[in-house]
């Protein structure tokens, strides 16, 4: 199954829900998260060898925080990819893994994507420019 198949399938009021639930301080950006959802349905996805991968961590506090990542091909720091800088279209390719399917509802594979997808802003413009920011 791959993101765009979940989104296809979904509804934007669970989404809504889990988002809230996961990152109740992001509650008053919940319409730009709507917006970059409903521009996801929109879009065709482009096919990805990234894998999708949601997990739970056990950080320094004893709270389990969630890691979104896509998993590759090996490279010099492992086999781990940041999802934030990838075209949403390449995102909307990538397959998910069972474990995340196994770990996580549908929304809220959803929210955690949304959530790290956005990072840097909520749109691919200012994504970008926030990533050449970063960069330079």
């Amino acid at each position: 199954m791959t993101f765009r198949n979940l989104i296809d399938k979904s509804n934007w009021e669970d989404v809504k829900s889990s988002l809230i639930k996961a990152y109740p301080e992001l509650k008053e950006l919940t319409s730009h998260f709507h917006t970059v959802y409903l521009e996801l349905t929109k879009m065709n996805p482009i096919h990805s060898d990234l894998i999708l991968n949601i997990q739970k961590i056990n950080s320094e506090n004893e709270e389990e925080d969630i890691a979104v990542s896509g998993i590759g091909e090996p490279h010099e720091f492992g086999n781990i990819y940041n999802i934030s800088g990838q075209g949403w279209e390449k995102c909307l390719g990538m397959e998910i893994h069972l474990e995340t399917i196994k770990n996580f509802n549908e929304s809220e594979i959803i929210a955690h994507s949304l959530y790290e997808m956005t990072f840097f802003g909520f749109t691919e413009n200012q994504i970008k420019k926030n990533i050449e920011k970063t960069i330079n």
